[in-house]
C-alpha cells in the first residue's frame, strides 16, 4: 500500500496537533493544578489569619508574601500552558510553513526531498482525531499528517487503518 500526501500545514492545525500529542499529560496537569490551587488557597487563609486582615501588612512584608505566591503560580500554570507556548515558538520555524509532500507506505513515511524514511518501528506513540494523525518517534520527532493532505476521505481512512495496524503491531 502506498498513499501520496501533499499540503501546507496551517498554524491552527499545528497547535491542535501539539495539544493532541500532549493530551495524556493534560490530565496530570489538571490534577497538579488543583492540588496547587488548594495549597495557594491554604496559604492565603494562613496569611489572612496570621495578620488578622491585610491592613497590618507593610509594603515589604506584602512583597515577601506575594512573591512566593507568584512563583508557585508560575510553576503551577506553566505546565498547563506549555503546549501552547511550544506550538507558538515552534511555528516560527520556516520549514513548518512550506508545502510538504511524500508517501505513507508499509515501511513508513517518506517525505519528498528527504533521503530518510520514518519507519513504523520508530513510532512509539500514535494519536489521532477525525482531522489529524500524529506520530511520535523514538527520536522525539513529531509527524503531523492532517486529513487535508490526502486526496480523498477513503484514502485518509486507509492511512488511519494502516497506522493503527503498524503501530499496534509494533507495541
Amino acid at each position: 500500500m502506498e498513499f501520496e500526501f501533499k499540503g501546507f500545514l496551517e498554524k491552527e492545525t499545528f497547535v491542535k496537533a501539539i495539544l493532541l500529542a500532549a493530551k495524556d499529560d493534560r490530565k496530570k496537569d489538571i490534577v497538579f493544578l488543583s492540588i496547587g490551587l488548594l495549597i495557594i488557597g491554604g496559604f492565603i487563609v494562613y496569611i489572612f489569619y496570621q495578620h488578622v486582615g491585610l491592613h497590618n501588612i507593610t509594603d515589604y512584608s506584602f512583597l515577601k508574601l506575594v512573591l512566593p505566591l507568584a512563583i508557585i503560580e508560575y510553576f503551577l500554570l506553566y505546565p498547563f500552558f506549555s503546549p501552547y507556548v511550544l506550538a507558538n515558538k515552534s511555528w516560527k520555524d520556516p520549514s513548518l510553513q512550506k508545502q510538504l509532500s511524500g508517501r505513507v507506505t508499509n515501511q513508513g513515511i517518506e517525505y519528498s526531498g528527504l533521503s530518510t524514511t520514518i519507519e513504523w518501528s520508530s513510532v512509539i506513540e500514535k494519536q489521532s482525531s477525525n482531522e489529524l494523525l500524529i506520530l511520535l518517534t523514538i527520536d522525539k520527532l513529531i509527524v503531523i499528517l492532517p486529513k487535508n493532505y490526502f486526496s480523498s476521505e477513503e484514502e485518509w481512512k486507509k492511512v488511519i487503518l494502516l497506522s493503527n495496524y503498524k503501530v499496534n503491531k509494533i507495541h
